[in-house]
């Protein structure tokens, strides 16, 4: 009889979870920095593109007044200057004695901000057909791409087919509007670009919104503020399926019956529609690997350094060496429970890692 100890982990169980190819691996400004060399770069610095967003807002085109005399004054904090910034053009434009509403300001701003962006794309594409090694891994694996970028540089040569599953109606959106989630956060949790090929697909998703939709995008403390919200929203939705799914299971086996559900779905072919609430990009980030690549994650990320203590404690009772790896590229140690800090002394070398787990 195979007799085994109460600790010792169950070796199929093992086998089976690290033979997932499934993975995450969310990018920021770093990938552009790597694949352009160019720090300056409005793709590589957010500061630099609010700059040249300011820049454009001068002509005010919201009153149609020219020769705005815009002087604001920029720091190097991007998500408190796009709300400084914000809050000066509104009182300066259209009205000396009384400004504009912020909402509209704003709107304008990310108006131009997506243009911006749109035309950096056009001037930069050459480049990246020339780089396009995760294009071509997304093309032949199973990855899950959150890219807080707002463009999509990094993958579009693959010319993915969107699929626009979040309509903002049904029954997802009716939970959402009691919980005080926007919808346009809400979106985001459940719009997705994916790259099909034969039986294996990746999916790329937009956690911080996408130039193709204005409302989308996340820029300033407001957003930033109101990601939280939706995120709690998610990862709740990911408990209820999680309970439906494992039932009375624990640890390994619990994790390997998720895994597993997940993987059904997510290896179908005709997986272009919401199945269920929480068929969104929180519950890849709850169960499969991930990597972090070119990501700052500073304060402000509140909302994804919690789901990653969310996800540390949800793997509290797996075996240490049957958990999906959660490690973290960057300069700095974020100092966050369950997240491997590894320093990028090679670009390459960290990729292969990522893309070939």
């Amino acid at each position: 009889m195979n007799m085994k100890t109460k600790n010792q982990p169950d070796r199929s169980i093992e086998k089976s979870l690290k033979a997932s190819a499934h993975r995450v691996i969310v990018v920021g400004t770093g990938i552009h920095h790597q694949i352009l060399g160019d720090v300056t770069s409005p793709l590589c610095s957010w500061s630099e593109l609010l700059k040249q967003v300011s820049e454009n807002f001068a002509k005010c085109e919201i009153c149609g007044k020219s020769n705005v005399n815009n002087d604001f004054v920029f720091t190097n904090d991007p998500v408190l200057d796009w709300e400084n910034m914000v809050c000066y053009l509104g009182n300066l434009c259209c009205n000396d004695k009384l400004g504009i509403k912020a909402v509209k300001v704003e709107r304008k701003l990310k108006e131009l901000s997506c243009k911006k962006l749109k035309e950096i794309s056009k001037d930069k594409i050459e480049i990246y057909q020339k780089n396009n090694f995760i294009a071509g891994k997304l093309e032949n694996s199973s990855i899950h791409l959150l890219s807080l970028n707002f463009e999509s540089l990094a993958y579009g040569i693959l010319k993915p087919k969107k699929r626009t599953i979040a309509k903002g109606r049904g029954e997802i959106f009716d939970l959402t509007s009691n919980e005080y989630v926007r919808k346009s956060d809400a979106k985001l949790l459940y719009d997705r670009f994916i790259c099909k090929n034969h039986s294996n697909h990746s999916t790329v998703w937009h956690p911080h919104g996408h130039a193709g939709r204005v409302d989308s995008l996340v820029l300033g403390m407001r957003d930033y503020g109101f990601l939280p919200l939706s995120y709690f929203y998610a990862f709740n939705q990911f408990k209820k399926w999680e309970n439906e799914i494992a039932k009375n299971l624990q640890g390994a086996e619990k994790y390997q019956k998720l895994i597993e559900e997940l993987k059904l779905f997510d290896d179908r072919s005709d997986s272009s529609s919401v199945i269920h609430p929480a068929d969104n990009w929180v519950t890849r980030f709850m169960l499969y690997p991930v990597t972090f690549i070119g990501v700052g994650l500073s304060q402000v990320e509140i909302g994804m350094r919690w789901l990653l203590v969310q996800r540390a404690r949800n793997f509290l009772r797996v075996p240490k060496d049957q958990m999906p790896i959660t490690e973290y590229y960057g300069p700095n140690d974020p100092g966050i429970p369950g997240l491997v800090w590894k320093m990028p002394d090679n670009y390459d070398q960290m990729w292969k890692s990522a893309l070939e787990r």
